[in-house]
């Protein structure tokens, strides 16, 4: 596993133990409702990222997660994509926060 440096900011990125970044190379019926949905909503505005709300929490998932975690410098975790999929790339901030993080 890599470790953390000003060069590698997200070192499980690229392992084999890292969480899912790209949707395209999973089935979607493996995934859980909640991803189903979102990778329904990013397949057709591929080009934007995706915000999604989750409870009290404002969260991206695979990519999009990647990116927004680097640009906003929030710390890039994963969630259980699904009992076949494994983990998935997840980042996010409270809901009472997002103002501060929105451009």
């Amino acid at each position: 596993m890599s470790s953390y440096s000003e060069s590698n900011p997200n070192p499980n990125i690229g392992t084999s133990d890292s969480p899912h970044t790209d949707y395209r190379h999973l089935e979607a019926k493996k995934l859980t409702p909640m991803y189903q949905h979102y990778v329904e909503v990013k397949e057709q505005y591929p080009n934007a990222l995706l915000v999604y709300r989750v409870g009290d929490f404002f969260e991206c998932f695979f990519q999009d997660a990647v990116t927004i975690s680097q640009e906003l410098e929030l710390h890039l975790t994963s969630k259980e994509g699904g009992k076949e999929i494994g983990r998935v790339a997840m980042t996010g901030v409270p809901h009472h926060a997002l103002d501060r993080y929105s451009r």
